[in-house]
């Protein structure tokens, strides 16, 4: 049988109330929709207002959601109350090695992980067709199909014929 595990960049953070989470936990159980913001990012407060709406419409069924906060507490704290985010959030402290990990270009960034640790999106910033697509996505993520093709098969991603 093939193994269907990927190499994912397993971390520890911790939320607000100082409960550490651990994203190779988040996993075991579902797939995770990580979300990298700042509080002084014009873009994160722009987008993550439709992130909430998101988590409003299908909760954790179908994708734990994770918000990264590269701020300290006071500021994350100060954020959530002010969009009112009620999706799990932790802080990611200076020098931002989960940020690092991931390559983040700018924020926000959004990373829908699935449960084998392979992200099914990425995108930077505020981008309406993205979210729309996870709107559609999120709730496809019950089914418990594996993937076509294994981590070892050796085919390329194009062959013309």
């Amino acid at each position: 049988m093939t193994n269907y595990v990927f190499d994912i960049y397993d971390f520890e953070l911790r939320d607000m109330e100082n409960v550490t989470v651990k994203l190779s936990e988040l996993l075991a159980e579902k797939p995770v929709l990580l979300v990298f913001f700042k509080h002084d990012c014009p873009t994160c407060r722009f987008t993550l207002p439709f992130i909430q709406r998101l988590y409003d419409r299908y909760s954790d069924d179908y994708a734990c959601f994770l918000g990264i906060a590269q701020d300290n507490r006071q500021d994350t704290v100060n954020m959530v109350s002010e969009l009112d985010l009620d999706f799990k959030i932790v802080m990611e402290p200076p020098p931002y090695d989960v940020s690092r990990r991931y390559e983040l270009g700018s924020v926000p960034t959004v990373i829908l992980i699935n449960s084998d640790g392979a992200e099914i999106s990425r995108f930077m910033g505020f981008q309406k067709g993205e979210l729309e697509k996870l709107n559609y996505i999120l709730p496809g993520l019950s089914a418990k199909e594996l993937p076509l093709f294994a981590v070892d098969d050796d085919v390329p991603n194009v062959k013309p014929g």
